[in-house]
């Protein structure tokens, strides 16, 4: 089966080639609640290990779905075996210093001058382009994953988020995916070793 997995190494690959990110991409099973832990780099980065925590990118828990159901199931069709996953990214970095724990662009008297409007657009800057080179990378696969056509993404600015006050974006969109074509969990000949129970009440109506 192609889902999870598959997902983390898509995105691992990509992040890793991100001139900002360094490959700093983190899975957030507690929906981001993991960067208020100091330690996030050891527990959660995936691929090289981070120097520093910021800028990152991470993915909230992707729901998904679909008809659930496996080519040569009677009735279905290629178009309806794709799974479809709601992608919600963070891409973030702290307001006024830099991953390296430097003010970032200071004034006179060492205070920072970087807005939180600069940080929204330094991080959308990266979101569309992570969307742009996924959308390219995927490409060559013959539509086993692609967009889906009826979500544009769409970017939501977040600001000041938990204990290290990172702001950014938040980039959502839906990706769709083949997630394969056999049952996995059922011997060869469930179809004929399966019956389902007549169709009656097996607990009917009784005094209380």
């Amino acid at each position: 089966m192609i889902g999870y997995t598959y997902i983390e190494s898509l995105f691992k690959t990509i992040i890793n080639a991100s001139l900002v990110m360094e490959g700093r991409f983190y899975v957030c099973p507690n929906w981001g609640a993991e960067m208020n832990n100091p330690n996030i780099e050891g527990s959660l980065a995936i691929g090289q290990a981070a120097s520093q925590k910021y800028p990152a990118a991470m993915l909230m828990p992707p729901p998904k779905e679909g008809n659930f159901e496996y080519l040569g199931m009677p009735g279905q069709s290629g178009a309806s075996l794709y799974d479809v996953y709601t992608i919600k990214m963070l891409f973030v970095t702290t307001n006024a210093s830099t991953g390296q724990n430097q003010v970032q662009a200071p004034n006179g008297v060492g205070e920072s001058t970087h807005t939180v409007v600069q940080t929204w657009h330094d991080m959308d800057r990266v979101a569309q382009n992570f969307c742009s080179v996924l959308r390219s990378t995927i490409q060559p696969l013959g539509g086993n994953v692609l967009f889906w056509d009826d979500m544009v993404p769409r970017i939501t600015l977040v600001t000041s988020l938990g204990n290290d006050d990172v702001s950014g974006v938040m980039l959502t969109f839906k990706l769709a995916m083949y997630s394969g074509c056999t049952i996995e969990d059922y011997a060869v000949g469930w179809q004929s070793s399966i019956v389902a129970p007549a169709l009656t009440d097996p607990h009917l109506i009784h005094k209380m």
